[in-house]
């Protein structure tokens, strides 16, 4: 018997550069999900702070569960479907190749251009 593959649903904005990476992640993977936009420019409906309190995107929903935080999001779907593209935690290759992401992913945000030009007013 199959297992029902979990309902997912993006809490984003496209405006935002660290949302783009669980919807990226999403896209690559080919798993279907709903979407719902946030405007950040505005503040947040206290509906969306049931989801997360702090207010930021993106936010996943998983099956009612709430995963938050773009680097945590990605690192989930990774886990809960395997692909080519990183192998499960579980698989003897899997810790190595998110070793070299994580690091990849520190070395490129802890450039000063691009902390500037995202996180500077």
């Amino acid at each position: 018997m199959a297992v029902a593959a979990p309902k997912l649903k993006l809490y984003t904005n496209h405006g935002c550069p660290w949302a783009h990476r669980a919807h990226i992640a999403l896209s690559e993977l080919g798993v279907p999900f709903e979407e719902e936009i946030i405007d950040l420019s505005v503040p947040r409906t206290a509906e969306y702070l049931q989801v997360n309190p702090r207010g930021l995107v993106p936010s996943l929903a998983v099956d009612g569960q709430i995963v938050t935080e773009s680097a945590i999001v990605a690192a989930y779907l990774a886990d809960a479907f395997p692909s080519h593209l990183v192998p499960a935690s579980g698989d003897s290759n899997g810790a190595l190749t998110r070793a070299r992401v994580a690091f990849f992913v520190d070395t490129f945000m802890s450039k000063p251009p691009f902390r500037r030009r995202w996180t500077l007013p």
